[in-house]
């Protein structure tokens, strides 16, 4: 009965190791170094189809992206980052974010950055989560000398409590860059699976017992 059980707890390790890599992280560091979003998701958003703002957005087991270029190279004069405006929704439930940006937005020269704290309001709860230095920004330096800035922000997946489960989706939006939202998913499935492959650990186990008792009853009986 012993090994029965060990080879089982072996397996279940086994088991739970995949599961970790399958749900990896995005590659996605909160440095000033924004080559990490050239594989995610990106869009070009305009209020005005002159100014073209890259957006992105992206989750892991973690946490929860976002990335904003204001204007990379375009001839628009609106580059400087935009600090409020970004909704974030999952199963039917908003979250305002808002970037701590005001000390920063009019003393950067073109070539300077610095981390940032932002906030995060449940519209739900009524409640509001500091994030203490969640993100960094970046004014580059264009050609023409001019500065366009640049930010990268993580939420922590734990932010938003109970909305996150297996099936979530979240979308972002920002109506003072632009009409269009970006839905993602990437919620974890590991908890999930590792109550499951529990569940069969367990059913596993009960069998086995049963079984052996009914063999114990059988020699019984035959003595």
């Amino acid at each position: 009965m012993r090994k029965i059980f060990v080879l089982l707890a072996l397996i279940l390790f086994t088991l739970v190791i995949p599961t970790g890599v399958v749900h990896a992280s995005s590659g996605i560091t909160i440095d000033g170094n924004f080559d990490d979003w050239k594989n995610q998701p990106v869009q070009k958003w305009t209020t005005d189809h002159f100014t073209y703002h890259d957006v992105g957005f992206t989750t892991d087991d973690k946490n929860v992206y976002v990335y904003v270029s204001m204007a990379p190279g375009n001839p628009g004069n609106y580059k400087v980052m935009q600090p409020s405006g970004y909704q974030i929704t999952i199963n039917n439930h908003t979250y305002d974010l808002t970037l701590h940006l005001y000390d920063k937005l009019w003393i950067l020269q073109p070539g300077e950055g610095g981390r940032f704290s932002a906030d995060v309001w449940d519209r739900t709860k009524n409640h509001d989560e500091y994030l203490n230095n969640a993100g960094y920004i970046l004014r580059e330096k264009e050609a023409d000398g001019r500065g366009n800035d640049v930010m990268e922000v993580a939420i922590p997946i734990k932010t938003f409590g109970d909305d996150v489960n297996q099936s979530s989706t979240f979308t972002l939006k920002n109506t003072n860059l632009g009409t269009d939202e970006i839905t993602t998913s990437g919620a974890s499935t590991a908890p999930y699976a590792l109550a499951a492959i529990g569940a069969i650990f367990a059913a596993g186990g009960l069998v086995i017992y049963r079984r052996q008792q009914r063999q114990k009853q059988v020699v019984v009986n035959e003595n």
